[in-house]
């Protein structure tokens, strides 16, 4: 989604409110890396819904990592 994974997840914000979503995978990038992107807004949102981060899954050569979060039940 380069740069919108906020936009795509408050698209399914009613899904993820209704626990149908268990593991969430997203590409996160440096701050600034995209206009208005912050990887820490992405971090705050799925915070809110339940969802902890439970690995990195560093991309060095590319410079970004791709994060799994789970629902906390």
């Amino acid at each position: 989604t380069e740069g919108f994974e906020l936009e795509v997840l408050k698209g399914v914000e009613d899904t993820l409110k209704k626990g149908k979503v268990k593991n969430i995978v997203l590409e996160k990038h440096k701050k600034g890396t995209y206009a208005n992107y912050d990887p820490e807004r992405i971090d705050k949102f799925l915070s809110s819904h339940n969802y902890r981060l439970v690995k990195n899954f560093n991309v060095l050569i590319f410079g970004f990592k791709d994060c799994l979060y789970t629902k906390i039940i």
